[in-house]
């Protein structure tokens, strides 16, 4: 029981009617809130908004006081307001294992105060955060970008009302159980059997509630008070960039259970700066048994699978989707659906994306309407809606970081524009960046690989399908591939009740359903969402702990005592985005482009289109096998530079040849799982056509000058030792026997006659290459991964080697150049090529942190010696290598990028291997798409995410061969 109970305010007595009402509306589902939405004076008082205004500029740039609160030191301020100024708001500091400790010791009288006092003291918690229903709405306006009347409404009234719902059902439940029973059995002698029984709802343990930095209070609430009317302590750890709004909860939450004579260390707020990982350190924390988690899919799915010790509730995000099949009511759908699109400037996790709509139209009550007309039609409710400036400025709010103005910039140039994104100057905030939303029209078929991703940003899309059972198709797959979080066409799903056995109860909301900021009459009960699935945490999988899981628990049972200073190093390493140029041939459409230049351009739009701040970039590494002209002086490094990123950011450059830019992208994992890293821009480039001719420099002074070698390929300046190696050899030796100084050609042609590949294979193989990278750049699919390249002329958007016209008859009539009798030509061999490629490679940590939509995992990567004579078949060890490591089979995998160097060395891996050749190059390979060394690794590996994308498949393998005898192979797991 509390301390002192006489001297202890009755919290429950006070609020006993409104928590009866509060069972009673989740019961009857009708609508009813104590918290009025609307900030009016009328309804909050004549000063409430003056005052909470002033309470919240008191606090900026001041420390944030939580008096008793356990830890010492401060967290220094890092929250910057998206309508343009600092908030210099520093906070307590506290390490995960001091956090959990004060929580887990305040526990014991709260869980022994029973459901009633707990429900009283979080009912009165609830009504003085209304009280502060402005400062707090300041508090969400300037950590969220939030209009204030949207800030007000969701961070206030209707965060409180979740919270109410969630202390609702978690006493309720609580209360279905008496306190107390007797268990009578008659005996035939004697007097009955008596059993005097005693019922005390025991909690499961400490409490994680990590919160989002979109909606911080709206998804934290619930899981904050129905973890503490269930007689568990709550560690809130917010997002760092969104601290202030939970901050003055956990406040006020302190403040009360002091006041009702409980520990108020019930709840502690677990600060921390952008670059701190404490996340995962709390969630390993074997006295954590409860974690809600509201976030990336990458980092929620990582809690699942690791977090074994704690019941795991996570809210993941996914593409929003409305399907439009018919309507009463057209012009207020067009209403409901411009002012959806505009609120919070899209940036809402709800806000939808995807419209899908029938080509041929839908029913309406003014007749059938077209895709195309639907489209000019919601342009119009837009201009109408967004027509008066202050209107628009109090609906859209402020962007909230340079990632949400890339894509948006980005999806300009997508499918055909019905309306463009237009800046709108704030009236009271002009350094904020508030921009209209842009809407554009895409086909179902055409353009799958843009609507299928999601954009979080003003960004909406019109999509044309085939029929309405073809738009829920859709909609079932990217459910199925991304989850859903909005879908307004049908009705509210049945609430799920938690089982009578769980103590702990939050909404999992896979289907959301959200009412405009302003419209009260749509709001279901206490919340305005409804839930789709049971809050239940899926059983533990019967297979082996996935590796990941082994990994945090054999760190767990080594380390011993818990080591709150030491994060776990992190095991999961994702690919965010990236981009590469077209790739021109040699003296062809790039050959005025300066490698650095070109490596710039891929680095800085890999970034933009990843949504990564440019400053949590921790390392730029890059590929290229020549370095020796232009890209000589670390080009990694000239790229950061050029590119615009910090010059704090550093850069260095790999060269395994034709693998260096796969090589890269492994280096940059390497350093993500040592702990090393959190973002790296990784990838490579290679201007063939600019590589510089050298002299060798003579061994003694004023000597004749020596040598010149072109360095755009193969080798120079040949060690002497290997020469005399390759004279030893006897004349006709096989491709068994080593040779070390062969040129790239003539290791083709050993592996073709040690595996038996003939002319006609070789060049039925080359031709495939052309047709299928040519029906790729036909149906767009490869325009996705292309930044354009400006030129003198314009602007290269390309490749420039597929040739539409190749034949079996011309490429038979080419000869042959490297042994006489061979069957290696110019036409089944990869030709010269400009290029670059790069690619954002992040951390789970960094994936939380920053809201990153990773499009996959590396799962492992191998790297492989062959014979140099043989150096094609270097994919074949690295494969099986990787493969290994993995515990995957050829046959677990359903795409594969394999580098084309020649037609021969690539049908030697694929027969070797026994790959699906239907799998390999679905889009085209290097023989047409070009070979640009240092690039190509970066280039396959691109292009490999988005094969996976399109063709809904999961495991992919990128692999080359490498010059003097070596393979790479990288497997990837689509997220």
């Amino acid at each position: 029981m509390p301390q002192n109970p006489r001297e202890c305010p009755d919290f429950f007595a006070r609020h006993q009617p409104l928590l009866d009402r509060a069972v009673a509306a989740t019961a009857s589902r009708d609508h009813w809130t104590p918290y009025p939405e609307s900030p009016s004076k009328f309804v909050y008082g004549e000063d409430a908004a003056k005052n909470g205004e002033a309470a919240f500029l008191d606090r900026v740039g001041g420390h944030f006081e939580l008096p008793g609160h356990p830890g010492s030191g401060v967290v220094p301020a890092t929250e910057t307001s998206p309508y343009g100024f600092a908030l210099g708001i520093t906070y307590p500091r506290v390490f995960p294992e001091e956090a959990v400790a004060a929580a887990k010791a305040a526990t014991g009288a709260w869980r022994d105060a029973g459901p009633d006092t707990r429900a009283g003291a979080a009912a009165e918690i609830l009504a003085r955060l209304n009280a502060a229903s402005f400062e707090i709405a300041h508090a969400v306006q300037h950590t969220t970008g939030q209009a204030f009347v949207m800030a007000f409404q969701a961070g206030s009234p209707h965060a409180q009302d979740r919270g109410l719902e969630a202390v609702a059902y978690a006493w309720a439940e609580q209360k279905r159980h008496p306190v107390a029973a007797r268990w009578s059995k008659p005996q035939r002698k004697g007097g009955p059997l008596v059993m005097d029984k005693k019922f005390t709802p025991v909690g499961r343990g400490v409490a994680l509630l990590i919160a989002c930095n979109t909606f911080p209070t709206w998804n934290g609430y619930p899981g904050l008070f129905a973890s503490l009317v269930t007689g568990n302590p709550v560690v809130v750890k917010p997002h760092p960039g969104a601290v202030l709004p939970l901050a003055i909860t956990v406040r006020i939450a302190r403040e009360v259970l002091a006041e009702a004579g409980f520990d108020p260390n019930l709840v502690v707020l677990a600060a921390e700066s952008p670059e701190e990982r404490t996340a995962s350190v709390y969630a390993l924390h074997p006295d954590v048994r409860i974690i809600d988690f509201t976030g990336s899919t990458a980092f929620g799915d990582w809690l699942e699978a690791n977090a074994r010790q704690a019941a795991v509730y996570t809210e993941k995000s996914g593409l929003n989707t409305v399907v439009l099949d018919s309507t009463d009511d057209y012009r207020g759908l067009l209403g409901n659906l411009a002012f959806s699109l505009s609120l919070y400037s899209g940036q809402m996790c709800t806000t939808p994306q995807n419209l899908l709509i029938p080509r041929e139209g839908f029913a309406t009550d003014q007749g059938m309407k077209t895709a195309d007309e639907f489209a000019a039609d919601l342009g119009a409710a837009l201009d109408r809606l967004l027509g008066d400036p202050a209107r628009a400025a109090g609906t859209l709010g402020a962007i909230v970081g340079d990632g949400v103005r890339e894509r948006l910039e980005r999806a300009a140039r997508l499918g055909r524009t019905v309306r463009a994104s237009a800046p709108i100057e704030h009236p009271e905030h002009p350094e904020a960046v508030v921009r209209t939303p842009l809407v554009a029209r895409l086909d179902a078929e055409a353009d799958r690989e843009t609507y299928t991703r999601e954009w979080f940003g003003p960004v909406s899309f019109v999509i044309g399908t085939d029929s309405t059972r073809h738009s829920l198709e859709i909609f079932r797959e990217t459910v199925r591939e991304h989850g859903a979080l909005t879908e307004p066409s049908t009705p509210p799903a049945k609430r799920c009740w938690p089982p009578p056995s769980r103590r702990h109860w939050t909404p999992e909301c896979n289907c959301r359903r959200t009412s405009p900021a302003g419209s009260s009459s749509t709001s279901p009960p206490l919340s305005v969402t409804s839930t789709a699935a049971p809050p239940t945490r899926p059983p533990a999988p019967p297979s082996p702990i996935p590796r990941s899981s082994q990994a945090a628990s054999r760190r767990c049972s080594r380390a011993g005592p818990f080591l709150s200073r030491s994060p776990p190093m992190p095991d999961e390493v994702f690919l965010i985005d990236g981009a590469r140029t077209p790739q021109g041939r040699y003296g062809g459409v790039l050959a005025s482009v300066r490698p650095d230049d070109l490596a710039a351009l891929v680095v800085g739009e890999a970034v933009g289109r990843a949504g990564v701040p440019g400053e949590a970039v921790d390392e730029v590494i890059l590929g290229a096998a020549n370095q020796a002209g232009e890209d000589n002086r670390d080009v990694a490094r000239m790229a950061v530079l050029l590119a615009g990123l910090a010059e704090t950011v550093p850069g260095y450059t790999v060269n395994r040849l034709c693998a260096s830019g796969l090589t890269a992208v492994a280096s940059a994992a390497q350093a993500i799982r040592s702990g090393e890293a959190d973002v790296v821009v990784a990838g490579g480039v290679e201007s063939m056509t600019r590589a510089p001719w050298v002299m060798e420099k003579p061994g003694t002074p004023w000597a004749k000058p020596g040598e010149v070698h072109d360095t755009s390929l193969g080798w120079r300046f040949t060690n002497p030792r290997f020469a005399a190696a390759d004279r030893a050899v006897p004349a006709g030796a096989g491709p068994e026997t080593t040779k070390l100084t062969l040129s790239m050609g003539q290791t083709a042609e050993e592996v073709a006659a040690l595996d038996g590949i003939t002319r006609a294979d070789s060049d039925a193989f080359a031709l495939r290459s052309h047709q299928w990278a040519v029906a790729a750049q036909e149906a767009g699919r490869l325009a996705q991964e292309i930044v354009p390249v400006p030129v003198r002329d314009g602007e290269v958007t390309r490749d420039e080697g597929p040739r539409p016209a190749t034949t079996m008859e011309k490429l038979g009539a080419l000869r042959t150049i490297f042994r006489e009798g061979g069957i290696v030509t110019a036409g089944s061999s990869s030709p010269l090529s400009d290029g670059a490629a790069a690619l954002v490679v992040a951390s789970a940590a960094a994936v939380e942190r920053y809201g990153l939509t990773p499009r996959a995992r590396i799962v492992t990567s191998a790297s492989a010696g062959v014979q140099p004579n043989l150096m094609g078949l270097g994919p074949v060890p690295a494969t099986e290598k990787a493969l290994a490591r993995a515990g995957w089979r050829t046959g677990d995998l359903d795409a594969i990028e394999l580098n084309e160097a020649f037609a021969a060395q690539a049908l030697a891996v694929i027969r070797r291997l026994k790959l699906d050749e239907e799998k390999v190059n679905a889009d085209g390979g290097a023989i047409a798409l070009g070979h640009p060394l240092g690039c190509s690794g970066a280039r396959i590996l691109l292009t490999l995410l988005g094969r996976l994308e399109r063709e809904d498949a999961r495991r992919g393998l990128a692999t080359l061969c490498v010059g003097v005898g070596q393979g790479v192979a990288m497997l990837v797991e689509r997220v």
